[in-house]
């Protein structure tokens, strides 16, 4: 959980990678509740064995995104060839 405007918290939320082997291509994307691709952080990028993206709730127009549930779909597709598929959830959060 993550709240962009609230000082002092979180601001962003870091997407760590990490591989056994360097030369995967890494694309990013975060998915609202609706299904709908509302940010892509990086699409084929070629990454080493490990490092991070963030994401600071900004949408892809560069409005805010609504407090909630996201789901962040890593694809890797390795240097053999492999495609594989990571999901995870992150929140977005706020003051009350």
């Amino acid at each position: 959980t993550f709240a962009p405007d609230v000082p002092g918290a979180s601001n962003f939320t870091m997407l760590n990678y990490q591989f056994d082997n360097p030369g995967n291509t890494l694309t990013i994307k975060i998915v609202n509740a609706s299904g709908d691709i509302i940010r892509t952080i990086v699409q084929n990028a070629i990454v080493g064995r490990e490092g991070f993206f963030t994401w600071d709730g900004t949408l892809a127009n560069g409005g805010k995104a609504r407090v909630g549930y996201y789901m962040v779909l890593m694809e890797i597709i390795s240097s053999e060839g492999e495609v594989s598929y990571i999901r995870d959830r992150v929140a977005i959060g706020s003051r009350f």
